[in-house]
């Protein structure tokens, strides 16, 4: 029989503490980007697809690369 990690719960309350600390600040962060193109996309639609473009892309890199250095969670 396995015995449990005695840190493993510890380490889970870290990452689940982490990332709820986060969520609101990106949340917001991701809506006001959203209104901000929405109000601008008349004006110039072509920039605005541009940047939308851009920020899509640099979230998944972002992504990409975090999650190489991060070990899984339930590892």
């Amino acid at each position: 029989m396995v015995e449990p990690n005695p840190n493993f719960d510890a380490e889970l309350k870290h990452h689940y503490w982490a990332a709820s600390f986060l969520l609101p600040f990106g949340s917001i962060f991701v809506l006001a980007i959203v209104v901000l193109l929405m109000v601008l996309f008349k004006r110039c639609p072509y920039v605005i697809a541009g940047v939308a473009t851009s920020l899509l892309a640099m979230t998944v890199i972002f992504v990409i690369i975090t999650s190489f250095n991060n070990t899984p969670l339930y590892s």
